[in-house]
């Protein structure tokens, strides 16, 4: 008799799936991702973005001085419908970045760019389809923003 029933499993591998972890990093690399700033970006998409990746970057709320420089382009793509209902469409989004970091002096420390895509409902009536692209749009910018700090701490690590 097994010790727990699929079920279960698939309980719990849910509420494993739904936590938000932010990871945690050296103190010093911490406050070299905080002393990031993030140039604006254009549209509700890229605020957005740059909302995901200020709060990756310092998510303690430090405020520090910026000493690096983050620019960077956004495309945002939704595909063709995927399934269609009498009141639903599943639609794929996706959410591309590129970038470039700088230290203070100009000097390029990282460029290159992420990809996420993810799933979300159209509603018939067009205000509730832009909710649903919205939520899709923070979800995938939060990702590729843990992402980026990821990888950024990893350079700046090494500085």
């Amino acid at each position: 008799m097994p010790l727990f029933s699929k079920t279960s499993i698939f309980l719990i591998l849910g509420l494993i799936a739904s936590c938000t972890l932010v990871p945690t990093y050296d103190p010093k690399v911490a406050e070299k991702l905080a002393q990031i700033h993030v140039e604006p970006m254009a549209e509700r998409e890229g605020q957005i973005l740059k909302y995901a990746l200020q709060e990756a970057f310092d998510p303690q709320n430090l405020n520090l001085d910026s000493h690096y420089n983050f620019s960077s382009t956004y495309k945002t793509k939704v595909s063709r419908v995927l399934s269609e209902g009498s009141a639903l469409q599943t639609a794929k989004g996706s959410l591309s970045l590129s970038g470039v970091l700088t230290d203070h002096s100009g000097k390029v420390l990282w460029s290159g760019g992420l990809s996420r895509s993810g799933l979300f409902i159209q509603h018939v009536l067009p205000s509730l389809s832009e909710v649903a692209r919205e939520s899709l749009w923070q979800d995938l910018s939060a990702l590729i923003a843990q992402d980026l700090a990821t990888l950024l701490a990893t350079i700046l690590q090494e500085t």
